[in-house]
């Protein structure tokens, strides 16, 4: 089974304040395989972590 999380917030959207960083070790700690970065109004953070 593949786990995801299709809705993850980085500190480029107003609401988060958690780096990009953090967000990979949370997701490692977690097991999960694929997220899909939902920040408002802008990829930036998606395309940062390509």
């Amino acid at each position: 089974m593949i786990k995801v999380d299709l809705h993850v917030h980085s500190c480029y959207s107003p609401d988060s304040l958690t780096s990009l960083e953090a967000i990979i070790e949370t997701c490692r700690r977690r097991g999960l395989d694929k997220i899909a970065v939902t920040d408002h109004n802008t990829i930036a953070g998606a395309l940062a972590l390509r």
